[in-house]
């Protein structure tokens, strides 16, 4: 067979029925054309090789207006021109206007970048990278699939929110639900268009079941619901501390919650009843005060006053500040004086106890 290279034409249909050349230099016509330097093709019954100190071999395929051309140097043609070519870094690049917009290499695919990190790799340089889908349809979606655990990942623009694979995880969106995430075929949480985050619920008030960060004019809310028959001490709000909790909010029957931190004896050692607690609450200032943001009035303790009394429930310093000089306030968690207050009760209800036996043995007498 003879494979035969015109200049001119590019390259002719083969006559399969010249067997003289089996082997060797393809034949080549023309002055000029797509075989330069001292390169050989040669033909050896199954495969063509190309040898020689100068490896360039363009394969030119004429028609309509523009070209389109598999080369290995790429630099070439006129800025209407779109043509592959493959480098000796063994790797496979797209040219369009002459310019390069994509590259296979052994890492994977990159568009807008020649040396992709992973198996497709968009890069936008200093503009936006945007992957965009599109269809005649409202399911244009994109899809990861684990082929390991059957997990499916995708994104999806189905306004009915059903992937129809088990175990997907998915995200839809549409005009009504900007943002929707789900998982086996069930809503999980969404994004709703007015800015609310909402998880196993479609409202952002008045749901039964699920949790809602909402926001409207100025009114701010983290809304928990429990959904009916739901009991006494499932929690609304936990707090952990290295994988223990150490507090939490729970319900409290139907109309009520509890906020509990952990007392639980096993947690403490050296436990001994408190004495003194009626001297130290002698000694607590308790003022009434106006806030200096709005006026109103305020009742309690003044922060570095109750800490020279009972430290334990103050936080922070006196006159403290940040690195840049603004004020860091001090804050007051009165749960402490529970304990100080019911144990100077006690005290004194002793103190009366005593005085009120002296009082009868006197008028006794």
């Amino acid at each position: 067979m003879a494979i035969v290279l015109d200049g001119t034409a590019g390259i002719t249909t083969p006559d399969l029925t010249d067997t003289s050349l089996t082997s060797g230099r393809v034949v080549y016509a023309g002055t000029s054309g797509n075989l330069t330097g001292d390169s050989n093709l040669t033909y050896d019954g199954t495969v063509l090789n190309l040898t020689g100190t100068s490896r360039e071999f363009r394969s030119t395929i004429t028609g309509g207006a523009s070209n389109t051309r598999l080369g290995n140097d790429g630099v070439y043609g006129s800025n209407t021109n779109v043509f592959l070519y493959a480098p000796l870094t063994k790797s496979l690049v797209f040219y369009a206007n002459d310019a390069e917009v994509g590259r296979f290499t052994s890492t994977g695919l990159g568009i807008g970048t020649s040396s992709p990190a992973n198996n497709l790799h968009v890069y936008g340089g200093n503009a936006s990278a945007k992957v965009e889908g599109s269809g005649t349809s409202n399911s244009t979606q994109f899809i990861v699939k684990n082929p390991t655990s059957n997990f499916y990942m995708a994104l999806d623009n189905n306004s009915g929110g059903s992937f129809g694979v088990a175990n997907a995880g998915f995200i839809w969106i549409d005009s009504a639900n900007p943002i929707v995430f789900a998982t086996n075929n069930s809503m999980r949480a969404r994004i709703t268009s007015d800015g609310h985050f909402l998880v196993k619920t479609t409202t952002a008030t008045g749901f039964q079941d699920g949790l809602s960060l909402y926001q409207d004019t100025g009114n701010s809310q983290l809304i928990i619901g429990h959904g009916n028959g739901a009991t006494s001490g499932n929690a609304y709000a936990g707090f952990l501390y290295n994988g223990s909790v150490i507090g939490n909010i729970t319900q409290n029957g139907t109309t009520a919650v509890a906020y509990n931190t952990t007392s639980d004896y096993r947690l403490k050692n050296t436990i001994a009843p408190m004495t003194g607690a009626l001297a130290k609450v002698a000694q607590l200032k308790p003022v009434t005060y106006k806030w200096k943001a709005d006026n109103s009035n305020g009742e309690g303790f003044i922060a570095h006053e109750l800490a020279e009394v009972v430290p334990h429930a103050v936080t922070g310093a006196k006159d403290a500040v940040d690195a840049d000089g603004n004020p860091v306030h001090q804050g007051i968690d009165v749960s402490f004086l529970v304990a100080t207050l019911t144990a100077a009760i006690q005290e004194q209800q002793a103190l009366i106890t005593t005085l009120t036996e002296r009082i009868t043995a006197l008028e006794g007498a």
